[in-house]
């Protein structure tokens, strides 16, 4: 999968394939909305980058967020996350 340009979402997690390339920055925002109900801690977004997968611009997270990113692949800068490295062909369930 080659992605021309930026991934942006506020709750959806997002999964680079084995071999994906993305040129562009990948920005997980914040929500802007709010409920006047709140039922517990809000769902942390996924974020898998997979063996072999470039991602070319920068990862910009503004909420928190499970960054994995495999040993093979290569991200450009990170802003608002500590990517957890893995090995195996998918990251660890937690």
């Amino acid at each position: 999968m080659a992605v021309f340009g930026a991934i942006k979402t506020v709750n959806g997690d997002i999964v680079l394939g084995n071999g994906s390339l993305v040129r562009g920055n990948i920005l997980i925002d914040q929500s802007h909305s709010w409920s006047l109900f709140s039922f517990g801690k809000p769902r942390v977004p996924k974020v898998v980058v997979g063996t072999h997968s470039k991602v070319e611009g920068e990862m910009v997270f503004k909420r928190e967020v499970e960054l994995w990113v495999h040993d093979s692949a290569t991200v450009g800068k990170v802003t608002g996350a500590t990517a957890k490295a893995y090995s195996g062909e998918q990251p660890p369930e937690e």
